[in-house]
C-alpha cells in the first residue's frame, strides 16, 4: 500500500535558486490559471512535491517540478503536491524546470528520465540566467526535441499555447521572461497587463465620443444651444 498523505513529505525546505527564478515560476502560474479560469479541469503547480511510486516516497526521492501542468483533472481540489496514485495513475501533462548552475545537470539528466518514464507529454527548458529555451514532446516512449518556431517560441499542444521570450518589468525587474502566447502571437497578459488593455480601451472610446460630437457641433451646433426656431 502507497504511503498515505499524512506520511509524505511536501516540502523539501529548499528555496528556489534566485529570486528570478521565483518571480518566473509565479508569472506562469498566474498566467496560466488566468487563462484557464473558466476551466475546472486544470491544475496549475509550481515547486510542490511530485509523488509517483511508493519506493520514490519511502526513499524521500523528492521530485518538485518548477511549474506544472495537468489537464482533465479536479482542478479545484487542494492538494499540497501532485500525488500520481491519488489522482488515478494521472501524471502532469507539461512541466517546466528553471535552469540554474546548481539543479541543471539534475533537470537534464534524473529529472529528464524521470518524466519521460512517466510519460509527461512535453517537456520545457529555461535558463533564467541565458534565456536559453528548448522543449521536448514524447513520442510514446521517449522525449524528442522540438525545434522552436521563427519566433524563437516553444508550441505547446498541451496548452493550446505557446511558451516564448518577451521583455518586460515584473516586480520591478525588467529583463526577458518566459511567457504565453496564443496561437496567433498575442501576448497572454498579466493582472496588471490586462487592466492597462481595458483602461486604454476606455480612453480609446472616450476620445472617439469626443472627436465624433465635436464634428458633430461643429457642423449643427452645440448640444446645449437650442436649435433655430425652437422656444
Amino acid at each position: 500500500m502507497p504511503p498515505s498523505d499524512d506520511e509524505l513529505v511536501f516540502e523539501d525546505g529548499e528555496p528556489m535558486d534566485s529570486p528570478d527564478h521565483r518571480r518566473q515560476a509565479a508569472l506562469l502560474v498566474a498566467l496560466t490559471t488566468a487563462y484557464y479560469a473558466d476551466r475546472d479541469d486544470v491544475y496549475v503547480g509550481a515547486n510542490e512535491a511530485l509523488y509517483f511510486s511508493s519506493v520514490q516516497a519511502r526513499n524521500r526521492d523528492f521530485r518538485a517540478p518548477d511549474y506544472f501542468v495537468v489537464i482533465g483533472c479536479d482542478g479545484r481540489k487542494y492538494r499540497k503536491g501532485w500525488v500520481v496514485w491519488n489522482e488515478e495513475g494521472k501524471v502532469p501533462d507539461l512541466v517546466v524546470e528553471l535552469l540554474s548552475p546548481t539543479t541543471e545537470d539534475v533537470d537534464r539528466t534524473v529529472k529528464r528520465d524521470t518524466y519521460e518514464r512517466l510519460g509527461v507529454k512535453e517537456y520545457v527548458l529555461f535558463d533564467v540566467l541565458t534565456n536559453a529555451l528548448e522543449g521536448y514532446r514524447t513520442d510514446g516512449t521517449r522525449y524528442v526535441p522540438v525545434a522552436l518556431d521563427p519566433n524563437g517560441r516553444f508550441s505547446s499542444r498541451v496548452l493550446g499555447l505557446d511558451l516564448g521570450l518577451h521583455v518586460g518589468a515584473l516586480e520591478g525587474v525588467e529583463r526577458p521572461w518566459l511567457r504565453l502566447f496564443t496561437p496567433d502571437g498575442r501576448l497572454v497578459p498579466t493582472a496588471a497587463e490586462a487592466e492597462a488593455q481595458r483602461a486604454e480601451a476606455e480612453a480609446q472610446r472616450a476620445e472617439a465620443l469626443a472627436a465624433r460630437l465635436a464634428a458633430y457641433e461643429a457642423r449643427f451646433g452645440p448640444l446645449d444651444e437650442p436649435a433655430p426656431g425652437d422656444g
